[in-house]
């Protein structure tokens, strides 16, 4: 899995990457077609797509079906990070879902004859203005999916998630300079490539600007400090595991706060270390740091939750468990709720206490309390 993610990571720099990733993925999960589709909200249209698989099959699913799957009415209900089957769709549509979609004519004239039987739904992204998703359609000559299947499946999302939005930082026209560094200069986005500790290899002039108000960044012996302390340690940690093992990244600083009471900023790091040295854009090198302007309608679910997962790398349901622990739940009542053993649970708590430095529900609750009142992020003409 961990070349796997590096191979998404690639696709930063070169979106057409997105196919041999796709193909890395159908190859994983013993898939016969792979697709990452991000689609703008406001339009309904796709504003990228890749696809891996037979061509005639892809041909005619993107010029006869793209507009028509009858799935469409259940995407919205699905979560970020949680992969699905075709199961949990038809549940989700209610009563008559399956027989419709055997009556349909994508089922008759496209899925039946190609031998399609199931497929991995995973929603990697929602915001305001874009989903995101990744499917791996399976065969009839494949055994079914299983729970353990769908686990590691989500493990893919969150570097997903960090690839996508990353790549849509840079603009696609100013992928054709002669250097990766060029378009790095040029972006409106404060960029800040670094070494392993933290030393500034390259800053754009957008950084630069953000570095002299010296308010959510500083230099401080030749080495990029966040002022808030949070923050500064959610981005070492990222930058870290990232030098090492991209793979444990998960969530971790994709669209962390920079500040607790200076709502504008977040922050995404990119890892570096086994991209290629003109991605790197120095040998030392080992991730990149973007600096964009939040908003609070990219946020999805509890703001102050989606805040916390990015600054500590919290998975799905350790952000779900974080949550209910946040309300006051017990660990008994959680499992009864999330359908799931108490073991599971202690399991849970006990990842989300380490990666939180707590040591106790109580001490989780605390926290998640001290920190939950200033990201609670608001437009600009609520404020």
């Amino acid at each position: 899995m961990e070349d796997l993610v590096a191979n998404v990571y690639d696709c930063v720099a070169d979106p057409d990457e997105w196919k041999g990733a796709l193909r890395r993925i159908c190859d994983q999960f013993s898939g016969m077609l792979g697709m990452l589709a991000v689609v703008d909200t406001a339009t309904n249209n796709p504003r990228f797509i890749s696809a891996h698989g037979q061509s005639d099959m892809l041909r005619q699913l993107m010029e006869r079906y793209a507009g028509s799957m009858p799935f469409y009415s259940a995407i919205s209900k699905l979560s970020v990070d949680v992969p699905v089957t075709i199961d949990t769709i038809y549940d989700l549509q209610g009563p008559g879902a399956r027989q419709a979609w055997l009556s349909s004519d994508m089922w008759q004239n496209w899925s039946n004859p190609n031998d399609i039987d199931d497929c991995f739904w995973l929603p990697v992204l929602k915001s305001h203005n874009r989903v995101a998703n990744l499917i791996v359609v399976t065969g009839r000559d494949r055994h079914q999916i299983t729970a353990s299947e769908l686990t590691q499946f989500a493990t893919i999302s969150p570097h997903v998630r960090r690839a996508v939005t990353v790549g849509e930082l840079i603009d696609i026209e100013r992928r054709r300079a002669d250097a990766f560094a060029e378009v790095l200069q040029v972006l409106a986005y404060p960029v800040i490539i670094v070494g392993r500790n933290l030393e500034i290899r390259f800053i754009n002039a957008a950084g630069e600007a953000l570095l002299h108000q010296n308010n959510l960044i500083a230099l401080e012996n030749h080495r990029l400090r966040l002022v808030w302390e949070p923050a500064r340690k959610a981005v070492e940690k990222a930058v870290h595991l990232g030098s090492v093992n991209e793979f444990a990244l998960e969530t971790l600083c994709i669209g962390a706060p920079l500040h607790a009471h200076r709502q504008s900023s977040i922050v995404y790091v990119l890892p570096l270390a086994r991209r290629e040295r003109v991605m790197r854009v120095e040998q030392n090198a080992v991730a990149a740091i973007f600096v964009t302007p939040a908003n609070s309608s990219d946020i999805q679910g509890s703001p102050s939750l989606e805040a916390i997962a990015a600054l500590f790398g919290l998975s799905a349901a350790e952000k779900r468990v974080a949550g209910q622990v946040a309300d006051g739940l017990s660990r008994q009542e959680i499992a009864q709720i999330n359908g799931v053993t108490d073991g599971t649970v202690k399991s849970q708590l006990s990842a989300i206490f380490d990666k939180m430095d707590v040591s106790d529900q109580r001490s989780l609750q605390a926290m998640i309390s001290d920190l939950s009142p200033p990201f609670v992020w608001k437009r600009d003409s609520e404020r």
